[in-house]
């Protein structure tokens, strides 16, 4: 459970007890926790992260986690794209690439979304070349997979995450640092 207060435009959330470091720069985990806030507290401004010392995050912070917590709503809820029935024949034949994008987009996008991107883009390109199951692949692709990746692309964190792919290394957060230290 998370300890956390909001007064008026601003999300005050207690990090005392965490044992992750209390800031999203550093921290998929941190990250998650926050997206997972927005999803539920719509509105918000200012983000304060407070453990001994308080982690603010200005409007413009906020408004790039928003566009990564609205995405993931719509992925989810209004769109619906995570449902097998999508794929109706073809689910046994896709079930590992569907398991690899369900769990990229409910584990991976709320805490390294440019990781998730990356390996979505990657997924793609190898289902695009593949020769078996054409009929398949070309159903997940287009039922599942590319909707999944036109919302992503489009969200305004991967607009701004684009500048800076070239230093993007997967489990570093160095990119993270550029957005929400730089801003």
């Amino acid at each position: 459970m998370v300890n956390y207060e909001r007064v008026n435009d601003v999300l005050r959330i207690d990090c005392s007890k965490w044992v992750i470091s209390p800031r999203i720069e550093d921290s998929a985990a941190a990250m998650a926790v926050v997206i997972d806030l927005l999803l539920k507290e719509k509105g918000i401004k200012k983000i304060i992260l407070a453990e001994k010392r308080e982690n603010e995050y200005s409007e413009e912070h906020v408004k790039l986690l928003y566009s990564i917590a609205e995405t993931y709503d719509r992925i989810i809820n209004k769109e619906r794209l995570l449902n097998l029935n999508r794929i109706k024949g073809c689910e046994e034949i896709l079930q590992k690439e569907f398991k690899t994008v369900e769990s990229l987009i409910l584990e991976g996008w709320r805490k390294d979304p440019v990781y998730t991107f990356l390996k979505l883009k990657s997924l793609q390109k190898k289902l695009s070349l593949t020769g078996r199951n054409k009929k398949c692949i070309n159903l997940f692709l287009e039922k599942i997979l590319n909707p999944i990746i036109f919302l992503i692309e489009n969200s305004e964190f991967i607009r701004v995450a684009k500048e800076y792919l070239n230093i993007y290394k997967p489990g570093e957060r160095q990119i993270y640092r550029k957005f929400f230290l730089l801003l």
